[in-house]
């Protein structure tokens, strides 16, 4: 969760507006992947964080920490959405929650939170 915000939040706390990534991600799913389908670099890349959920969560079933059976390509897609909506929509949720949500405080509360919420799907039930 950490490595994932952290990467977008640097990305995000130095780009004004969106970060390129956002935007390029944005367009890239409107064309229906046709560049990122076309690319083994980018799909290789992007495919290296399933064997490190996978590997995170055997350890955390194994030890007891973490529920067994939990998918990690929903876990996944899960994790990316809690940090993806945050940043590509945090100017208009700044007007709706009359919030500053890039500044560091904001961002600080945002990771916890995540974490939190990772944290309490993943608990043994």
């Amino acid at each position: 969760m950490e490595l994932a915000y952290h990467s977008d939040q640097r990305q995000s706390v130095k780009a004004t507006p969106p970060p390129e990534f956002i935007t390029i991600l944005n367009s890239e799913n409107q064309l229906k992947a046709v560049h990122f389908r076309k690319s083994r670099i980018l799909r290789e890349g992007a495919a290296n964080s399933r064997p490190l959920v996978d590997d995170i969560l055997g350890r955390g079933e194994a030890d007891g920490t973490f529920r067994t059976r939990i998918d990690p390509i929903q876990l996944g897609l899960t994790i990316t959405s809690v940090c993806y909506y945050y940043f590509t929509n945090h100017a208009t949720s700044s007007i709706v929650y009359g919030r500053r949500l890039m500044n560091r405080a904001a961002l600080d509360e945002r990771l916890a939170f995540n974490i939190d919420t990772i944290l309490a799907i993943v608990a043994p039930i």
